[in-house]
């Protein structure tokens, strides 16, 4: 599997690349109906379209930063990694991410302006479980959330609204 960000050609089942320490994509995205593929599928399951070779681009409004093993200053005995810095400017519906692994919390963190999350969706391959926060995020801002059990976390849907950006973290 290639990795995108370095193009380093890593064993197919990677996780992380082995040369840059990159989160390598489990699924590809359809640009046509949105639908979630396994990475390295040619045609979408759901509509046919052609998937492509490369793992698609960071959504509009996220900025990708995977950390393995980030520990947040004022958690000194936390495994906190960081997943995305989310931005927004206006009305979005939504933003798709990658996987975080084996997760049991989640947390969102309020970098710049005042932005608005409504819910992080979790992921764990065909199924989604909805987590409301309704929570405005002003700077250092912080809300925590027990997912209840662990989850093996494929991707994640953060609902948001208004202009400013928030980290999102899982543990």
């Amino acid at each position: 599997m290639h990795c995108p960000r370095c193009q380093y050609d890593n064993r197919q089942r990677a996780t992380y690349c082995e040369n840059c320490g990159y989160q390598l994509p489990q699924v590809i995205y359809c640009s046509q109906c949105g639908f979630e593929n396994p990475y390295g599928a040619t045609y979408c399951s759901r509509c046919q379209a052609p998937l492509g070779e490369a793992a698609p681009p960071a959504p509009t409004g996220v900025e990708e930063i995977f950390v393995h093993h980030h520990h947040h200053h004022d958690e000194p005995h936390s495994d906190w990694r960081l997943v995305a810095t989310l931005s927004a400017s206006g009305d979005d519906k939504g933003v798709e991410l990658p996987g975080g692994g084996l997760i049991h919390q989640v947390k969102l963190r309020g970098v710049s302006g005042s932005l608005i999350i409504n819910t992080v969706t979790v992921r764990e391959g065909g199924e989604a479980t909805h987590f409301p926060i309704t929570t405005r995020f002003a700077p250092g801002q912080e809300v925590v959330k027990d997912l209840g059990r662990e989850y093996n976390s494929t991707g994640f849907r953060v609902s948001r609204k208004g202009t400013g950006s928030v980290e999102l973290y899982v543990q």
